[in-house]
């Protein structure tokens, strides 16, 4: 039947066929339960090493707090009408899940409240949430090129100046597709495990 599933049971009694009739649904939906958490952790385990373990390739995000990676979460649940779903998506409880569609489908991010992104320069910068959190007095350092508008300073210990922040008027964020090119890879993979467990529960009563 096109767009459909079709099996059979070869019966060997009445009373056997039955019993493994009523048996079919049940176990079907732990199968389900089995099946897509094994494929949504292993889909999790290769988006966080494909995808966002920086790296040159444009389609991987650099990764810096480590936020994004903290912020996913694999959610198998079962909801009315016998549905068993697979999730991998961001705790919306964390603050990088906002991040979460522009680094999927791309876009321009541009400063709401100040006049200016702050983009980190280093790891001592990395460590604050903001230029404001910083303990130590910054100078702003005018260098506009393209969308750079300039550097917020700070100076070490030796009286150096150094670059703690990169003004920006805007960002541009490539579409890298963290969840597509994950689904592309594992939607599969997993329709091929839950197919698999199918047979194995008719074939063999088993989950």
């Amino acid at each position: 039947m096109p767009g459909g599933l079709a099996f059979g049971i070869r019966f060997r009694g009445i009373a056997e066929a039955q019993d493994r009739l009523q048996r079919i649904p049940p176990l079907i939906r732990q199968a389900f339960r089995n099946e897509l958490t094994v494929g949504f952790e292993q889909a999790h385990t290769w988006m966080v090493e494909n995808t966002l373990t920086g790296g040159t390739t444009p389609m991987r995000l650099k990764v810096f707090t480590g936020n994004f990676v903290a912020s996913l979460r694999v959610r198998i649940t079962e909801e009315p009408g016998g549905i068993v779903r697979g999730e991998l998506a961001q705790d919306q409880r964390y603050r990088s899940a906002v991040y979460g569609p522009i680094h999927e489908f791309g876009g321009v991010i541009r400063p709401r409240f100040a006049k200016a992104l702050a983009r980190p320069m280093n790891a001592e910068a990395r460590s604050y949430e903001s230029p404001r959190d910083f303990p130590e007095p910054l100078w702003f350092l005018e260098r506009q090129r393209g969308d750079q508008v300039g550097f917020l300073m700070a100076t070490d210990g030796a009286g150096n100046a150094v670059a703690m922040w990169q003004l920006l008027s805007k960002v541009v964020i490539p579409a890298r597709r963290p969840f597509g090119q994950t689904a592309d890879v594992y939607l599969p993979i997993i329709w091929e495990r839950v197919a698999g467990a199918i047979e194995r529960v008719v074939a063999e009563g088993r989950a």
